[in-house]
């Protein structure tokens, strides 16, 4: 029977040691996930940050690009008065150039 009270304290004991031991390395485990968590929130704001600065900067690199281009329809337009001005012109000139009587030789 005392072989067994004995048997029983150390069970006991030993329970009692490895219940701290968890608790112990659940407590480490616990801190360690705060502290994984707390460097992930900072990563995450730095990601934000540098993804906020690439936007503003690839916004201001369109926004060059549109202002290069934004007159662009107007002077097309303008290119195509003038050709067709130009076009008008010759051929006023040719008209009112008188057609040779003879036909031109070819050149050699």
């Amino acid at each position: 029977k005392l072989e067994q009270k004995l048997e029983q304290k150390l069970e006991q004991k030993l329970e009692q040691k490895l219940e701290q031991k968890l608790e112990q390395k659940l407590a480490w485990v616990k801190a360690e996930f705060a502290r994984m968590d707390a460097r992930f929130e900072d990563v995450l704001a730095e990601f934000r940050r540098h993804t906020s600065a690439l936007l503003e900067r690839t916004q201001d690199y369109i926004n060059v690009l549109d202002d290069k281009y934004k007159a662009l329809p107007g002077r097309v337009e303008r290119l195509d008065d003038t050709v067709h001005s130009l076009a008008e012109r010759v051929q006023r000139l040719e008209d009112a150039v008188p057609k040779p009587k003879r036909p031109r030789r070819a050149a050699r």
